[in-house]
């Protein structure tokens, strides 16, 4: 049996009885990154599934939709060294954060809300480079498994390198992220916590060319054994390509 991906279908039903569309997701851990594409399960390929609820609590991150720390208005976009409790690593590259607002500027909406980060920014505002890392910083529980959620996509169509990008969870890589469809992808990584100073961080693939993926809406929860301090169930479907 050749195992290709686990696939998760979630449902989401708010305790105060909001419910969330079917949403088919991909998940993977650091002990095995997810790599390339989200695969499609093929002609001679079938698929093994198991449903399962889990139960969630808050969401841990800051701005995980790049809604504020700019003052940029509609159909605009700005580089920045910081955007709310997102910081782009200067030492990684000396590119900034860029930020893009609005429902059509850079040929694709936003997943979520009217704001969206992209790797590949330009060298302005005093930056030398383009290709941004950039990272947020949590308090996590070592003890403890979290649900890494988030939404990317190309912005070039039909580019095999431009739009990659790499997820790092505690210094390690946990997913490489490359498409040449442009069209918004959920990942769901389950990553365990790691303490005070956990830090999530996204890196742009390095070609200067200020073309790069877009990120949006990144959420971080922690699965809890049952109700109790949780926000939200989740019905899990994980499914094994064979």
């Amino acid at each position: 049996m050749k195992i290709q991906s686990l696939v998760l279908i979630l449902m989401i039903t708010l305790f105060a009885g909001c419910k969330k569309d079917v949403e088919t997701v991909f998940v993977a851990s650091p002990s095995a990154p997810l790599s390339g594409e989200t695969p499609i399960l093929g002609d001679d390929e079938t698929a093994a599934c198991s449903d399962t609820i889990v139960y969630l609590g808050s969401d841990l991150i800051v701005n995980g939709s790049f809604e504020e720390g700019h003052d940029l208005g509609n159909n605009q976009w700005g580089v920045f060294d910081q955007v709310g409790a997102w910081y782009a690593d200067l030492t990684s590259s000396d590119a900034g954060i860029e930020i893009q607002t609005g429902q059509t500027i850079g040929g694709l909406a936003p997943s979520d809300g009217n704001s969206k980060l992209e790797f590949d920014a330009h060298n302005k505002n005093g930056f030398s480079a383009s290709d941004v890392e950039v990272y947020q910083t949590l308090d996590t529980d070592a003890a403890e498994d979290y649900i890494l959620s988030f939404d990317y996509s190309p912005r070039v169509q039909g580019n095999e390198s431009t739009n990659a990008a790499d997820v790092y969870w505690d210094g390690n890589l946990i997913a490489s992220l490359n498409s040449e469809v442009k069209g918004w992808q959920t990942y769901t990584l389950v990553v365990r916590g790691a303490g005070a100073g956990t830090r999530l961080s996204f890196k742009g693939f390095v070609d200067g060319d200020t073309l790069g993926g877009y990120l949006d809406n990144v959420k971080v929860k922690q699965l809890k054994p049952d109700e109790e301090g949780a926000s939200e169930s989740v019905v899990v479907r994980s499914c094994i390509f064979e």
